[in-house]
């Protein structure tokens, strides 16, 4: 494979690796890491949009 082609591939397999699930655990190693309950992108959002309207 030429060096363009396994670059492709790899930009390739770091999109579909999450949407496959890759990445995911269930083991607490990101709430023990970085000290808080982990949170979605979605509930971010939504807290965030919430503490924004209410100020």
């Amino acid at each position: 494979m030429r060096p363009a082609g396994a670059a492709l591939e790899t930009a390739t397999d770091v999109d579909a690796g999450p949407a496959r699930g890759d990445l995911f655990t269930d083991r607490g190693d990101l709430v023990e890491l970085i000290g808080r309950p982990a949170a979605t992108v979605r509930e971010v959002v939504q807290n965030t949009a919430t503490t924004k309207e209410s100020r």
